[in-house]
């Protein structure tokens, strides 16, 4: 009885009483690509999307570096995860939905429940059934609304003494402040989401500051043809040891002028005996198709010597490489690293796989 009644009072003093938050703020978004204490880079077009919400102060310090997740470019921060497809051009950035990925939905309200439309205060949105009142509604429209956070999934409620609400996208919790007043932020729900994909420790591990700093690879306006070329046992390249622990994204730097390389695989799991397929696009710096530029493809695991393939882009600019893994090794995960090079000029890209057990 006596939680119930605090959580009643508390809650009275949200809808009733609430002063002007405090809202939690960091220093301006960074104007270079952001490592922050973690070890982990922001960049390309989660850079951008990165800059435009606030950096930081509203996402979240990165906790991993991109990585392939069904379909997407994957990027998991303290409060939220970006994502943007395999086969999107531009800047086609999204928040994951981790607030439903996490089963925080809750059922709407009841129909008696629902505000009524002259309530300024709060703001019910029937796609969900569920309102945003107060100052919660305060940050949540003063940060990007329904665009950034995506609709109430839950009324307020109290979870280990914190007042939070979740949100398709984000949660958003009210702390006490020192002194007079309260604080709004966002709850760690990126960190929540990162624990249940059991990620390997190549992409979560930090890393040190690259003396130069990776140029972001521009995307092709479409994903590669899916034509098959199985590289000659010829094309088979002998490659260094591999390493104790394969290398986690991104691993080579890049200069402004050099090539821009865009890879992807086709499968981000696959069984040990089936087929795996990268597909490679490369560009100049002005955004241009490269043809006849040599491609290397070099698999790194840590259970088998690295594999290495050759090949070079067709009238496209596009160079596909398909190979049988029932005669490799089984190994998990596997590091793809891509290079390209013409004319003196070089570029670098990485992706990855997993085996399924």
């Amino acid at each position: 009885m006596k939680r119930i009644a605090w959580i009643l009072s508390v809650s009275l003093t949200l809808w009733c009483a609430c002063p002007t938050p405090i809202i939690c703020a960091d220093s301006q978004p960074p104007d270079t690509p952001y490592v922050a204490a973690t070890g982990h880079v922001v960049q390309g077009a989660f850079l951008r999307f990165f800059r435009a919400y606030g950096g930081e102060a509203l996402l979240g310090a990165p906790l991993t570096d991109e990585f392939i997740l069904a379909g997407h470019y994957v990027q998991c921060f303290a409060h939220v995860a970006l994502q943007r497809p395999l086969d999107a051009s531009g800047d086609a950035v999204v928040l994951r939905p981790i607030g439903e990925l996490l089963h925080k939905a809750q059922p709407p309200l009841p129909a008696n429940a629902v505000p009524s439309g002259t309530e300024a205060a709060a703001r019910y949105f029937a796609a969900t059934g569920h309102t945003v009142c107060h100052a919660f509604l305060d940050f949540f429209e003063a940060h990007g609304g329904a665009a950034f956070f995506g609709p109430p999934i839950t009324e307020i409620v109290v979870e280990d003494g914190v007042i939070v609400q979740y949100f398709r996208n984000a949660s958003l919790e009210w702390h006490p402040a020192e002194g007079e007043g309260y604080c709004i932020r966002l709850g760690n729900l990126g960190k929540s989401y990162l624990a249940t994909l059991q990620l390997p420790a190549s992409l979560t591990r930090p890393a040190e500051l690259a003396a130069s700093t990776p140029a972001p690879a521009r995307a092709p306006a479409e994903m590669p043809a899916m034509t098959i070329a199985t590289p000659s046992p010829a094309s088979v390249a002998a490659a260094p040891s591999p390493t104790a622990t394969p290398p986690r994204l991104p691993l080579l730097p890049a200069a402004a002028s050099d090539l821009q390389l865009y890879a992807a695989v086709k499968y981000p799991v696959t069984a040990a005996n089936g087929y795996q397929t990268v597909y490679v696009q490369v560009r100049d710096w002005r955004g241009e198709r490269v043809t006849q530029a040599k491609v290397d493809v070099i698999l790194r695991s840590n259970a088998r010597v690295p594999q290495a393939f050759s090949a070079r882009t067709d009238d496209t600019g596009r160079a596909v490489f398909t190979f049988d893994l029932s005669s490799l090794p089984a190994a998990n995960p596997v590091v793809v690293d891509v290079r390209a090079s013409t004319g003196g000029t070089k570029g670098f890209a990485q992706t990855i796989y997993s085996t399924a057990p």
